[in-house]
């Protein structure tokens, strides 16, 4: 029985060893030339989101075309930047980032519009949120 209860405790030892040893993985981002993308959406209920080049974000925000405030507001996780990848369903907030506003039911009959910004840090210089694209949809 002692030897049992050594063996087990060896395996678990081990096994959070490799847990903890494992290097967490991280988003990979294609270039943004001109910190610049279009945005392309896929309309339903639960409209998503994609943008080329599939560069990583700081801020994603929709909001009636027409004006008005924000329905859905997301900023990407502290202390990283752009790290919102392309591919993001509206209303799911997504990993590691955090939800700031809504998300506020769409309208089948409304123009909507969506836009996403990046995090632009020059040495030396403060960090501006500089909008990278924009696409109107409905829902």
């Amino acid at each position: 029985m002692h030897r049992l209860s050594e063996l087990a405790f060896s395996m678990a030892a081990t096994l959070v060893a490799l847990t903890c040893n494992d290097a967490p993985t991280r988003p990979q981002f294609a270039d943004c030339p001109g910190d610049t993308v279009v945005v392309e959406v896929v309309s339903g209920l639960a409209p998503s989101f994609r943008w080329s080049p599939t560069c990583g974000m700081q801020f994603l925000e929709v909001y009636p075309a027409s004006g008005g405030g924000a329905l859905w507001t997301v900023y990407g996780p502290a202390g990283t930047q752009n790290a919102i990848s392309s591919g993001v369903l509206y209303g799911r907030t997504p990993s590691g980032a955090r939800t700031v506003a809504g998300p506020v039911a769409l309208n089948s009959s409304t123009l909507y519009r969506i836009r996403v910004s990046r995090l632009i840090c020059d040495q030396g210089v403060l960090c501006i949120l500089s909008d990278a694209g924009s696409a109107q949809f409905q829902r």
